[in-house]
């Protein structure tokens, strides 16, 4: 099972049990499978010969595994490869992005702000899943965190090495057009 949507694990009312969740904050084997890697998108370009891996690497390169290893998002580079046109694919959710910029958490306009100008914020992240989502609402002291966290498991962000940036032209300008 993939994909972005936490999964509910453990909960009393839970008909899924004995489930291990890998992410792109933790995981070292599996993470070749949440996107496409390097190797594959050069594969898929020689393939194609429409479009340069340059152009794919910065448009929808810059998600990074744990271990440092770049990651593509799929969805572009599929529709990219497809339609031979290098543009921004994706799933636009606007509203949830403009609830997260305008949430008045003290300094984080800014800091996506940073973000956009290419530089990185330091933070210590953890796992986002269910049990968070549960608990986001109570806990005050560490909503900015919490807030990261959904952000890099949804893809708005990418985090490695203790620090969270935009992982490419695709997100950049989705940021900068909600601001």
């Amino acid at each position: 099972m993939t994909g972005i949507t936490a999964i509910a694990k453990e909960l009393s009312q839970s008909t899924l049990n004995c489930f291990r969740e890998y992410t792109m904050l933790n995981d070292k084997k599996y993470f070749k499978y949440f996107g496409f890697t390097e190797d594959e998108v050069n594969e898929l370009c020689e393939i194609n010969k429409n479009l340069t891996f340059e152009n794919l690497e910065s448009w929808y390169n810059g998600y990074k595994s744990s271990n440092g290893k770049k990651i593509f998002n799929t969805w572009s580079v599929v529709r990219a490869l497809n339609s031979n046109i290098i543009e921004n694919y994706w799933s636009p959710n606007s509203n949830e992005m403009k609830e997260i910029i305008n949430y008045d958490i003290v300094g984080f306009r800014e800091e996506i702000l940073e973000l956009i100008n290419g530089n990185t914020i330091e933070i210590q992240l953890e796992n986002y899943g269910v049990e968070d989502i549960l608990n986001e609402l109570e806990d005050n002291e560490h909503v900015k965190e919490i807030l990261y966290s959904k952000m890099v498991t949804f893809g708005y962000l990418t985090y490695y090495n203790g620090k969270i940036s935009i992982p490419n032209e695709e997100l950049i300008r989705n940021w900068r057009s909600l601001l």
